[in-house]
Protein backbone atom coordinates (compact mmCIF):
# COMPACT_ATOMS: atom_id res chain seq x y z
CA UNK A 1 0.00 0.00 0.00
CA UNK A 2 1.68 3.36 -0.92
CA UNK A 3 1.86 5.87 2.03
CA UNK A 4 1.89 9.69 1.19
CA UNK A 5 4.68 11.02 3.57
CA UNK A 6 5.65 13.55 5.82
CA UNK A 7 8.28 15.00 3.60
CA UNK A 8 10.08 17.12 6.34
CA UNK A 9 10.87 14.23 8.50
CA UNK A 10 11.96 11.20 5.35
CA UNK A 11 14.58 8.99 6.63
CA UNK A 12 15.98 5.75 4.61
CA UNK A 13 15.11 2.83 7.00
CA UNK A 14 16.18 -0.67 5.77
CA UNK A 15 15.76 -4.43 7.22
CA UNK A 16 18.25 -7.19 5.93
CA UNK A 17 18.01 -10.58 6.91
CA UNK A 18 19.13 -14.58 5.38
CA UNK A 19 18.86 -17.98 5.89
CA UNK A 20 21.17 -20.30 5.94
CA UNK A 21 21.22 -23.86 4.13
CA UNK A 22 17.61 -23.50 3.50
CA UNK A 23 18.09 -24.95 -0.26
CA UNK A 24 17.70 -28.13 -1.61
CA UNK A 25 21.17 -27.59 -2.27
CA UNK A 26 22.18 -26.41 0.65
CA UNK A 27 22.59 -22.72 -0.32
CA UNK A 28 21.56 -19.92 1.58
CA UNK A 29 18.60 -17.18 1.35
CA UNK A 30 19.86 -13.31 1.57
CA UNK A 31 17.11 -10.64 1.76
CA UNK A 32 16.94 -7.05 2.29
CA UNK A 33 13.85 -4.01 2.01
CA UNK A 34 14.70 -0.83 2.09
CA UNK A 35 11.82 1.65 2.71
CA UNK A 36 11.09 5.16 2.68
CA UNK A 37 9.24 6.61 5.71
CA UNK A 38 8.51 9.41 7.50
CA UNK A 39 7.76 10.30 11.57
CA UNK A 40 4.28 8.56 11.86
CA UNK A 41 6.26 5.34 10.97
CA UNK A 42 4.22 5.16 7.64
CA UNK A 43 7.05 3.55 4.97
CA UNK A 44 6.45 2.91 1.12
CA UNK A 45 9.09 0.13 0.50
CA UNK A 46 11.79 1.69 -2.42
CA UNK A 47 13.41 -1.78 -2.96
CA UNK A 48 13.90 -5.52 -1.72
CA UNK A 49 15.76 -8.31 -2.95
CA UNK A 50 15.40 -11.85 -2.23
CA UNK A 51 18.24 -14.32 -3.36
CA UNK A 52 20.68 -17.24 -3.28
CA UNK A 53 24.13 -16.39 -1.93
CA UNK A 54 26.84 -16.00 -4.56
CA UNK A 55 29.47 -17.19 -1.79
CA UNK A 56 29.69 -20.16 0.64
CA UNK A 57 28.58 -19.19 3.98
CA UNK A 58 29.62 -21.44 7.19
CA UNK A 59 27.52 -19.51 9.74
CA UNK A 60 24.46 -18.07 10.39
CA UNK A 61 26.33 -14.81 11.26
CA UNK A 62 27.63 -15.49 8.05
CA UNK A 63 24.62 -15.33 6.00
CA UNK A 64 23.35 -12.32 8.10
CA UNK A 65 26.85 -10.04 7.04
CA UNK A 66 26.73 -10.63 3.44
CA UNK A 67 23.08 -10.01 3.61
CA UNK A 68 23.63 -6.08 5.33
CA UNK A 69 26.63 -5.21 3.27
CA UNK A 70 24.39 -6.16 0.10
CA UNK A 71 21.42 -4.35 1.33
CA UNK A 72 23.43 -1.37 3.01
CA UNK A 73 25.31 -0.95 -0.91
CA UNK A 74 21.47 -0.69 -1.96
CA UNK A 75 20.07 1.33 0.61
CA UNK A 76 23.32 3.91 0.75
CA UNK A 77 22.91 4.48 -3.47
CA UNK A 78 18.95 5.05 -2.72
CA UNK A 79 19.60 7.62 -0.27
CA UNK A 80 22.48 9.23 -2.49
CA UNK A 81 20.24 9.71 -4.96
CA UNK A 82 17.37 10.92 -3.09
CA UNK A 83 19.59 13.26 -1.63
CA UNK A 84 20.80 14.49 -5.08
CA UNK A 85 17.07 14.52 -6.31
CA UNK A 86 15.73 16.30 -2.34
CA UNK A 87 18.97 18.36 -1.90
CA UNK A 88 18.88 17.61 1.59
CA UNK A 89 20.60 14.65 3.74
CA UNK A 90 18.55 11.80 4.62
CA UNK A 91 19.08 9.69 7.60
CA UNK A 92 19.51 6.05 7.20
CA UNK A 93 18.45 3.60 9.92
CA UNK A 94 19.87 -0.22 9.66
CA UNK A 95 17.16 -2.63 11.68
CA UNK A 96 18.66 -6.16 11.97
CA UNK A 97 17.29 -9.20 13.81
CA UNK A 98 20.66 -10.71 14.89
CA UNK A 99 21.88 -9.49 18.14
CA UNK A 100 25.68 -10.50 17.13
CA UNK A 101 25.87 -8.21 14.11
CA UNK A 102 24.35 -4.94 15.87
CA UNK A 103 26.98 -5.65 18.58
CA UNK A 104 29.95 -6.28 16.14
CA UNK A 105 28.67 -3.10 14.13
CA UNK A 106 28.66 -0.72 17.02
CA UNK A 107 31.46 -1.60 19.32
CA UNK A 108 35.11 -3.34 18.84
CA UNK A 109 34.23 -6.91 18.97
CA UNK A 110 35.67 -9.31 17.05
CA UNK A 111 34.36 -12.30 14.95
CA UNK A 112 35.74 -15.94 14.53
CA UNK A 113 35.27 -16.39 10.73
CA UNK A 114 38.24 -14.39 9.29
CA UNK A 115 36.59 -14.45 5.82
CA UNK A 116 33.83 -12.06 7.13
CA UNK A 117 36.40 -9.75 8.66
CA UNK A 118 36.24 -6.96 5.49
CA UNK A 119 32.61 -6.56 5.40
CA UNK A 120 32.37 -6.14 9.13
CA UNK A 121 34.73 -3.75 8.92
CA UNK A 122 33.15 -1.63 6.05
CA UNK A 123 30.25 -1.74 8.33
CA UNK A 124 32.23 -0.76 11.31
CA UNK A 125 33.36 2.07 9.12
CA UNK A 126 30.02 3.25 7.62
CA UNK A 127 28.81 3.62 10.96
CA UNK A 128 31.89 5.28 12.64
CA UNK A 129 31.83 8.10 9.54
CA UNK A 130 28.13 9.00 10.12
CA UNK A 131 27.39 7.13 7.08
CA UNK A 132 24.68 5.24 9.47
CA UNK A 133 23.28 6.86 11.80
CA UNK A 134 20.89 5.08 14.03
CA UNK A 135 20.85 0.68 14.21
CA UNK A 136 19.03 -0.82 16.02
CA UNK A 137 17.98 -4.69 17.19
CA UNK A 138 14.95 -6.16 16.41
CA UNK A 139 12.92 -9.40 17.25
CA UNK A 140 12.91 -11.54 14.45
CA UNK A 141 8.90 -11.86 14.26
CA UNK A 142 9.47 -7.51 13.76
CA UNK A 143 11.53 -7.63 10.82
CA UNK A 144 9.79 -7.55 7.45
CA UNK A 145 13.13 -9.02 5.20
CA UNK A 146 12.44 -12.34 7.37
CA UNK A 147 9.50 -13.27 4.76
CA UNK A 148 11.71 -12.71 1.90
CA UNK A 149 13.97 -15.89 3.15
CA UNK A 150 11.97 -18.24 5.29
CA UNK A 151 8.84 -20.14 3.48
CA UNK A 152 6.61 -19.07 6.38
CA UNK A 153 4.10 -16.46 7.08
CA UNK A 154 6.00 -12.88 8.10
CA UNK A 155 3.20 -10.83 9.95
CA UNK A 156 5.52 -7.93 9.88
CA UNK A 157 5.66 -8.46 6.38
CA UNK A 158 2.01 -8.47 5.47
CA UNK A 159 1.68 -5.71 7.46
CA UNK A 160 4.08 -3.61 5.58
CA UNK A 161 2.56 -4.62 2.44
CA UNK A 162 -1.24 -4.22 3.76
CA UNK A 163 -0.78 -0.97 5.98
CA UNK A 164 2.17 0.72 4.85
CA UNK A 165 3.01 0.95 8.24
CA UNK A 166 6.20 -0.08 10.73
CA UNK A 167 5.48 0.61 14.09
CA UNK A 168 7.63 -2.28 16.02
CA UNK A 169 9.29 -2.49 19.11
CA UNK A 170 12.86 -2.03 19.23
CA UNK A 171 15.19 -4.30 21.35
CA UNK A 172 18.18 -2.05 21.36
CA UNK A 173 19.34 0.91 19.64
CA UNK A 174 21.77 3.41 19.03
CA UNK A 175 20.59 6.75 17.86
CA UNK A 176 22.80 9.79 16.94
CA UNK A 177 22.69 13.37 16.62
CA UNK A 178 25.30 15.42 16.24
CA UNK A 179 27.90 14.11 19.13
CA UNK A 180 25.34 12.30 21.18
CA UNK A 181 24.47 9.06 21.56
CA UNK A 182 21.81 6.91 23.24
CA UNK A 183 21.22 3.51 23.54
CA UNK A 184 17.96 1.71 25.14
CA UNK A 185 15.00 -0.22 24.43
CA UNK A 186 12.37 2.05 22.74
CA UNK A 187 9.87 2.16 19.62
CA UNK A 188 11.70 3.26 16.56
CA UNK A 189 14.29 5.65 16.77
CA UNK A 190 14.21 7.31 13.25
CA UNK A 191 11.55 9.87 13.60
Amino acid sequence: MQQELDIASFHIRFYTDSSIANSADQSSQLGYIATLCDKFNRCNILSCRSYNSRRVVRSVMGAEVYAFADGFDVAHMLRFDLESIMNRKLRLCILTDIKSLFDTTVKNSFISEKRLMIEVQAAREAYQQLEILDIGHISGSNNPADGLTKPKTCLALVKLLTTGIMDHHINQWVIRNNKSVFTSPSSLPCR
